[in-house]
């Protein structure tokens, strides 16, 4: 309660979720600049592979106006792993990673909302819906700024419900020009 508390005086920005869990690790590891900077780091290397699921995922989707398939596997694994080796060595996200501050946790939150957001729009399922359901809550309370994120979501995702009723609309139009034809 006493986190949370100086939380809120310190970083009104925040529910304090990063601090509970850095008061946890300091309980683990020790105060020492080493073990406060290597949760972050951790976070950091885990925001690496959730590059890699965000963008397997997203390329594995359905394209909206193309032919309805996404990429195939091997060229998706190959773009997948190119970018999360780019987030490996960008030098933003290795300075972010050195620093214990909450943005690593945060964008570690972020990253598998969004790759549990692509997966669940791809291929369904409650274990996708559940960890969506999992960690949109956590990543708002790692920083509010995620919500952002979650808008953008949101309205990709009405585009994308608008192209399909556009496209079976014009769909079903023809049909019945050709039936009544």
């Amino acid at each position: 309660a006493g986190v949370i508390r100086t939380n809120h005086g310190i970083n009104p920005a925040t529910l304090a979720l990063h601090e509970l869990i850095l008061h946890l690790w300091i309980l683990m590891f020790g105060q020492g600049e080493a073990a406060l900077r290597s949760l972050s780091a951790l976070f950091g290397t885990g925001a690496i592979a959730l590059v890699f699921l965000v963008a397997y995922e997203l390329l594995m989707l359905p394209s909206a106006g193309g032919d309805g398939r996404g990429a195939d596997a091997p060229a998706a694994e190959v773009t997948a792993a190119l970018s999360a080796f780019i987030t490996a060595i960008s030098l933003v996200m290795i300075n972010s990673s050195r620093e214990a501050r909450m943005y690593p946790l945060t964008l570690a939150l972020v990253l598998a909302q969004v790759g549990f957001f692509l997966r669940g729009t791809r291929r369904g399922g409650w274990p996708n819906f559940t960890a969506l359901a999992v960690f949109t809550p956590l990543a708002v309370a790692a920083n509010f700024t995620a919500a952002f994120a979650f808008a953008a979501e949101g309205a990709w995702f009405a585009w994308r419900l608008v192209a399909q009723w556009r496209r079976g609309r014009a769909l079903f139009q023809v049909d019945r020009g050709q039936q009544l034809a």
